[in-house]
């Protein structure tokens, strides 16, 4: 919807975030503990793993040890919010690691800002476009919330489609989807001067 934020990957948009996943779970424990709760079930992604090996990742791939620039404070926030969920013995601890949300309210909405970006054709295929995404409608991502309220044992579960889409494929497709022009390709030396380094290196790697 027009309502939906601005996704803005140049902006310190995850320095917030952070904060949520270390502190805010350090209060959401405490209090589950307090409240004599069962269960735990926190959010984490399905992107952090470290880039090697098979595309596919099992979720016993280690996640990424030295993440460039921005990535490592957001990897070390979700490792936090992880271990702290895991650890914590009573109640017991569940992670959903989630990948890129998509369906209604979000940002590859109609109207949302990754829809309204590839519209003007300013969300690009970048090098060879070979990163890959791992994607979740977002009423999948509610039905396993629910699901994992009472089923599963704890631990780590990914929470994506069945397979992972490099961005010179799914992009064209989301385009063609939304019956607007398909993306431009630049290069990434290019990517890396407009949309920094960090960034850019998802797309193509």
């Amino acid at each position: 919807s027009a309502a939906t934020p601005k996704f803005d990957p140049k902006s310190d948009y995850l320095a917030a975030t952070n904060k949520v996943r270390i502190e805010g779970t350090r209060n959401l424990v405490a209090a589950a503990k307090a409240a004599g709760a069962r269960r735990i079930v926190a959010e984490s992604v399905a992107f952090f793993y470290e880039p090697e090996g098979d595309w596919v990742k099992g979720e016993e791939a280690p996640l990424f040890r030295d993440p460039p620039g921005r990535f490592a404070d957001a990897c070390d926030a979700l490792i936090s919010l992880e271990s702290q969920v895991l650890e914590a013995g009573e109640p017991e601890g569940v992670v959903l690691r989630f990948g890129w949300f998509y369906g209604p309210g979000t940002y590859y909405d109609r109207g949302g800002s990754v829809a309204e970006e590839t519209t003007k054709r300013r969300y690009p295929v970048i090098g060879s476009g070979e990163g890959r995404f791992s994607f979740i409608h977002i009423e999948d991502a509610a039905a396993a919330y629910v699901a994992a309220l009472d089923h599963g044992s704890p631990g780590v579960y990914n929470m994506v489609d069945d397979e992972p889409a490099p961005l010179r494929e799914w992009l064209p497709a989301y385009a063609e989807a939304l019956g607007v022009k398909p993306p431009r390709r630049v290069p990434a030396w290019l990517a890396r001067l407009v949309a920094g380094k960090d960034l850019a290196s998802t797309a193509v790697t």
